[in-house]
């Protein structure tokens, strides 16, 4: 399956500066995917900003919970993408990405 990177993706400097501006940055919409470089972290804006990486900062994780199944349909839509990205750095990706059947193996 060939999979292909957004080619916009915002940026953060901090896990906690990208969770607030997924609080209050109104551009920052359920489904939007960003990267915290220095901490290896891909995750995606959503209510519960979430990592799509084994790494997660200040970002919630969705390992053993039960919103995995409840994910927005953006966000949802937006796992795929933010995986391919996350692996293209080669940054581990969080288990709960294995489980959503999208083809993706963990790493490491």
């Amino acid at each position: 399956m060939t999979r292909t990177l957004l080619n916009t993706v915002r940026i953060f400097p901090t896990s906690g500066a990208a969770y607030d501006a997924c609080q209050s940055d109104e551009t920052m919409t359920a489904g939007t995917i960003f990267m915290v470089p220095c901490e290896g972290i891909v995750g995606i804006s959503w209510a519960w900003p979430v990592a799509v990486t084994r790494s997660a900062g200040h970002l919630h994780t969705l390992e053993n919970d039960s919103r995995t199944a409840d994910l927005d349909p953006e966000v949802k839509q937006a796992v795929p993408a933010a995986a391919t990205l996350a692996l293209a750095f080669g940054w581990d990706l969080a288990s709960f990405v294995s489980c959503m059947g999208l083809g993706f193996d963990l790493a490491g």
